[in-house]
């Protein structure tokens, strides 16, 4: 089984940024632009091109994002309310992301196989995670789910 290995460093302070990292050369950096919240995230290349948009909405216990792939194809996030699971539905597959109690590592299915395992690590970098996807998922929605979870717990945490 082959997998790809991630790395996501979160970057500023005031203003936070995204460095994704696959076996530790720069696959994305992503960027949130504004200063009022964290609405609009745009995924860009190494060369340069935006290959994901991901915008957010708020609602009444209803956190939602909205992802839009270069290429046209779509998904939405959603968090289950008062617990740690999340589901990115596509055209293509279906994802649900589930943490432990603490919320530093995530497993990530599709239907009841575990495709990915994420992993904050509390005791060293607060500020970088650890991911690995077995070949052949839609890596760049999975990554963005993360990314979106990482808002979540930021915006809950406030920091």
């Amino acid at each position: 089984m082959e997998f790809h290995k991630y790395s996501i460093s979160k970057k500023g302070f005031w203003r936070r940024s995204f460095e994704i990292f696959e076996d530790n050369v720069l696959k994305y950096t992503v960027k949130c632009p504004g200063w009022i919240a964290y609405n609009h995230l745009i995924f860009i290349d190494a060369k340069g091109t935006e290959d994901l948009v991901i915008e957010r909405f708020h609602g009444f216990f209803n956190r939602r994002f909205e992802f839009l792939e270069r290429g046209g194809l779509k998904a939405v996030l959603t968090k289950s309310s008062f617990s740690n699971k999340y589901t990115l539905e596509s055209d293509v597959a279906t994802y649900i992301a589930s943490s432990n109690w603490l919320g530093n590592e995530y497993t990530v299915f599709l239907g009841d196989e575990d495709i990915a395992k994420v992993s904050r690590k509390m005791m060293t970098n607060h500020k970088q995670y650890g991911i690995a996807i077995i070949e052949g998922n839609h890596n760049l929605f999975i990554l963005g789910m993360i990314i979106c979870i990482e808002l979540i717990r930021m915006t809950n945490n406030k920091g």
